[in-house]
């Protein structure tokens, strides 16, 4: 028989670039055991992530199979960046890389005919599930693997709406995570597995306190995140919770390779846009020579040196040489001026997150402590170096910075941590309003005369398209936090068949007002609640005739609550307080 591991638990933090993977048992005894996958098919470097890149048999001939992540080269037409299409339903803000409205047109983001963007993160995340497999067995044995619950863990981005991180579930489970009965798969945000833990042990120079409130700056490929917590205890068990509505933005590191991108269609037009997409587009020998001088470039490239010369190779452009672009070697010279410049929109736009957070700090009475910077892109040396100065600049306290060494793989440890410690926030502060376009009875002279109608079964006349908010945004929210809304079912007519299906859709606001009526801005479709009532459920009802026809009035309410482990708001349907009706979401991502 072999020896019982408990569970094994894996993070998994799928990434618009990079993603990565960390497991444990659950029987370890500290989070020091947590370990990170840094092997990868197609190369034989030491590596904590493996690029977010999927290439097709069907496209490529002379392949035999797909090909994924390191097996990839830049001959091969392949897909990245496709994470950042799941979430189209979520309206771009000010926060948001301008270039993401016409992404799809610029070939810097494409995706394969017929294939979905859910069907292609489906498609790489399948590879990676095959190769955690095999990693996992190997190091614990098949026999062992084999009886072995596994409780994966994969993060999400905080400023994701309910779709996209549905959506990101349902790929994962569709990929082979969780497909054995006995495993599990669940949410996290990337800013709770942001790893405060390590900046918590008394070894440390300045370890975090109880009472410091942290802001987690959390810089990846496709998206920042900004969220702010308050340590309530240190010792002997981490206890925290979110203090302030979070924010973020589609800025991440690859809005810098855009704009490297355009700044090529301005400088050598057709020249470059002729270029096959596959030899300029990301996982591109180009865009891989780039992505090397990006994390090198560093703060000391001050004005004094603006001038200095940065060769970018693999350039396959027909144009000629110049103090450019050097046709011969396929090299472009950049100067670190115009590196600078493509930095610049990210830096502000992060800066102006940050600003905004601390603001918002201190208007609900919280300095900031702590600033922990994590993510891929947070091991840009350039950018540690401006959050630092930004730090500095800050007034009447001066925040310190927390950069946990190899920041790649600080929020891959942390989902693991999260299933091995239970280690979550005590409370959330809700970054949207949540609720139901329900019929109210009519305010004569507020409510539009052309949205009244008469209720068959009152008689009385109501208000169409009114709203009703069941959660609100900047609410204090946890575990038990839970809000009923009241809804009914009007049938009509000889009940047929044995069961009848009522849709209620669910919206979503994030402005600080929440709109009165569901058809004004700011207001976005979250999804549906489809709830199946048995025939016995209905014939309950209280009915009264209406001229020949019978109507029921079958009265029911919606509980909406907000589960940690779902990482999104869950939805159950009750009648007189019990739970009734078969229930199920179907969100919306259009």
């Amino acid at each position: 028989m072999a020896p019982s591991l408990h569970k094994i638990i894996v993070g998994l933090d799928y990434g618009t670039t990079y993603s990565g993977v960390s497991y444990v048992t659950s029987n370890a005894d500290s989070f020091e055991k947590i370990e990170v996958i840094n092997q990868w098919p197609g190369t034989s470097d030491v590596a904590s992530k493996v690029p977010t890149r999927i290439a097709y048999e069907s496209e490529n001939n002379e392949m035999g199979f797909d090909k994924w992540g390191y097996t990839v080269s830049a001959a091969h037409e392949s897909y990245s960046w496709t994470k950042l299409l799941l979430d189209k339903s979520t309206i771009l803000t000010g926060f948001d890389d301008p270039s993401l409205r016409d992404l799809m047109g610029s070939g810097m983001m494409r995706l394969p005919a017929h294939k979905s963007a859910q069907q292609v993160c489906n498609d790489f995340l399948a590879e990676l599930y095959r190769h955690v497999v095999k990693v996992l067995a190997k190091k614990y044995s098949e026999e062992i693997y084999s009886i072995t619950p596994v409780m994966c863990w994969i993060t999400v981005p905080a400023i994701w709406s309910d779709a996209a991180r549905d959506a990101t579930k349902s790929a994962a489970l569709a990929a082979g995570f969780g497909s054995r009965k006995m495993d599990t798969v669940n949410i996290i945000t990337e800013p709770e597995a942001a790893a405060l833990k390590p900046h918590l042990n008394p070894q440390c120079i300045d370890p975090i306190r109880a009472g410091d409130n942290v802001l987690v700056c959390d810089c990846g490929g496709g998206t920042v995140d900004i969220t702010t917590y308050q340590i309530v205890e240190a010792h002997p068990r981490l206890s925290f919770k979110e203090i302030c509505v979070g924010m973020g933005g589609k800025v991440g590191s690859t809005y810098i390779d855009r704009n490297f991108n355009q700044w090529l269609i301005n400088t050598f037009g057709n020249a470059y846009t002729s270029i096959p997409a596959k030899k300029r587009g990301p996982g591109s020998a180009l865009m891989r020579s780039f992505e090397t001088a990006k994390r090198t470039f560093s703060s000391e490239a001050d004005d004094e040196n603006d001038a200095t010369i940065i060769e970018i190779e693999h350039l396959c452009m027909k144009a000629p040489s110049s103090s450019r672009f050097d046709e011969e070697e396929e090299t472009l010279k950049l100067t670190y001026g115009e590196m600078r410049e493509f930095f610049a929109p990210v830096l502000r736009d992060i800066s102006r997150l940050m600003d905004e957070q601390v603001d918002h700090a201190k208007s609900l009475g919280n300095d900031i402590d702590r600033v922990i910077l994590v993510g891929g892109f947070g091991d840009s040396d350039f950018l540690v170096g401006y959050i630092k100065s930004w730090c500095r600049g800050q007034r009447p306290k001066r925040p310190k910075l927390l950069c946990p060494p190899q920041s790649q793989a600080a929020i891959v440890k942390g989902a693991a941590l999260r299933g091995l410690e239970d280690l979550k926030p005590m409370s959330r502060i809700a970054r949207r309003h949540y609720g139901f376009e329900c019929a109210e009875a009519f305010r004569e002279g507020i409510d539009p005369e052309h949205l009244s109608r008469i209720d068959d079964w009152s008689g009385e006349k109501y208000c169409d398209d009114r709203m009703t908010w069941g959660i609100h945004k900047g609410q204090t929210i946890d575990q038990d936090t839970e809000t009923e809304v009241p809804v009914f079912l009007a049938v009509t007519g000889t009940l047929t068949g044995d069961q009848r299906i009522d849709r209620t859709t669910i919206y979503s606001c994030s402005h600080d007002d929440a709109p009165e009526y569901s058809f004004e801005d700011g207001i976005q479709r979250l999804g549906t609640v489809i709830t199946e009532f048995s025939r016995a459920e209905i014939l309950k009802a209280p009915k009264r005739k209406s001229g020949r026809k019978t109507i029921r009035k079958l009265e029911y309410d919606i509980k909406v609550s907000f589960s940690a482990d779902e990482g999104a708001v869950v939805f159950a349907t009750y009648i007189d307080g019990k739970q009734a009706g078969r229930t199920k979401v179907e969100f919306h991502n259009d």
